[in-house]
């Protein structure tokens, strides 16, 4: 679940079905629309060195109102993505087995290195699993 629609390759078609979802401090929010999100990843290479790499994520929604980006690993695996979870970090990798994310755990939550897409501040979005409710 992405919550800038800077994010988004295009604009992403709104849902007709309404998606509702909890977030931890109460509140629920609406998935409004669903699109293919750009994300520009930092990847620490061989070196310790950081390089940037450009990531396409299909299907992934729209939520107004989130104040982090939420990735599930359910969503990787939607993309041919897989990952390695070891001691405290996380690693996303494509069909030719290159690195595209990677991440620390902290606590329940992995914190994956990304930027915003256009933009040269970086930003640290979190990974973990959310109830949804349709409606």
């Amino acid at each position: 679940m992405i919550y800038s629609e800077a994010y988004f390759v295009k604009e992403p078609t709104p849902l007709e079905n309404l998606i509702l979802v909890e977030t931890t401090d109460g509140r629920i929010l609406e998935v409004t629309a669903v699109g293919n999100a750009l994300l520009k990843t930092l990847i620490e290479n061989d070196d310790g060195e950081d390089e940037e790499c450009m990531l396409t994520l299909a299907n992934v929604h729209y939520v107004e109102g989130l104040s982090i980006n939420l990735l599930s690993l359910g969503t990787f695996q939607r993309n041919s993505l897989t990952y390695i979870g070891k001691g405290n970090r996380l690693r996303v990798y494509d069909d030719n087995n290159d690195t595209v994310l990677e991440g620390e755990l902290i606590d329940t939550l992995c914190k994956l290195r990304l930027t915003l897409f256009k933009a040269t501040i970086a930003k640290e979005i979190a990974m973990a699993a959310l109830y949804t409710y349709e409606k």
